[in-house]
């Protein structure tokens, strides 16, 4: 699967395809060894008891700010009448690579909306590992098993 938006900085890479799932996530050296091999880090919403992974029920552009090597994409479900806008990037001096979620709701009802962030792989070991973000109480859960 092709990738829209790759982002680096000489020593770690993400690259990201058209569903915005994570991809290929390479560390301590580029193409050295891509830590998802491929698999998807992917990004689910839940708002008002109704649950959707970013796939084909929603509208996805994905583009870079102009002049930058930063991400500036968003999702919209109209089904559940929720936009996502989505910045990425790589820290150019640390081996950080950073992602800021803006949750809108296109809805005219007050809605309670969370999201999910799936990594099925990690550098070779088959986890399965779940954060869990609840954005009103500012705290962030993580879940992993196997190995």
């Amino acid at each position: 699967m092709p990738r829209e938006i790759v982002l680096g900085n000489g020593r770690l890479t993400v690259a990201i395809d058209n569903k915005l799932n994570i991809r290929d996530f390479s560390y301590p050296e580029e193409g050295l060894e891509n830590h998802a091999k491929g698999h998807p880090f992917r990004i689910a919403v839940w708002t008002d008891g109704a649950f959707s992974w970013i796939g084909d029920e929603w509208d996805v552009n994905s583009r870079y700010l102009p002049d930058t090597l930063v991400s500036k994409c968003s999702a919209i479900n109209q089904k559940l009448k929720i936009e996502l806008k989505i910045n990425d990037t790589v820290y150019s001096f640390l081996d950080l690579f950073l992602r800021r979620i803006l949750v809108t709701n296109l809805s005219e009802k007050t809605a309670k909306s969370e999201s999910f962030f799936l990594t099925y792989r990690y550098s070779g070991y088959s986890i399965i590992k779940t954060n869990y973000r609840h954005h009103k109480k500012g705290y962030q859960k993580n879940y992993a098993t196997g190995k």
